[in-house]
């Protein structure tokens, strides 16, 4: 099927948008992902592919599917200004975070949290204070891992860096 619609993206025969972002995923679950960005890449910026939150979000995990969190950025920000929920703006602080731009990282996950509707906002709260950590923040950073602790998921790794801020805060 991937070669299929790979052969007919080649040829020009796909000019819908929902074709295109169609081929994108197939490429995507077939392991390839670098090409399923370029062909969300190239739609986006010419227009035959809708510019929605939803597109953009897939442009950006298509980037971080291949190991390019910097070209994931700008998709995850254009996703983010179109979005009403916070998970873009999580998914950009993980961005963030893994190229070590900590206050970027740390304004990414506030973002998120002050939008709200998140899968799991002990996810963000944890995020947040490693960013806040790596800034030196410690004050803020321990009330973020407070938050994170009341999730019991999170509620072991929260309670460690907890244990853990006292020791950085004497550096």
């Amino acid at each position: 099927v991937v070669a299929l619609y790979s052969a007919a993206y080649e040829r020009g025969w796909l000019e819908r948008s929902t074709e295109k972002v169609q081929l994108a995923q197939l490429y995507m679950n077939s392991d390839m992902a670098f090409i399923a960005a370029r062909v969300l890449q190239e739609g986006l910026d010419n227009g035959s592919i809708e510019s929605t939150q939803q597109n953009w979000r897939l442009l950006a995990q298509a980037w971080q599917m291949a190991r390019d969190d910097i070209a994931a950025l700008p998709a995850l920000r254009e996703a983010s200004a179109l979005a009403d929920d916070g998970e873009v703006d999580r998914m950009l602080a993980t961005s963030y975070a893994r190229l070590g731009r900590w206050q970027e990282c740390a304004d990414s996950a506030q973002s998120a949290l002050d939008r709200g509707n998140l899968d799991r906002p002990d996810y963000v709260y944890m995020q947040l204070g490693r960013c806040l950590i790596n800034l030196r923040e410690y004050t803020p950073a321990r009330e973020a891992f407070v938050e994170a602790r009341k999730d019991y998921r999170s509620a072991e790794s929260a309670a460690q860096f907890l244990n853990f801020i006292p020791l950085f805060n004497s550096e």
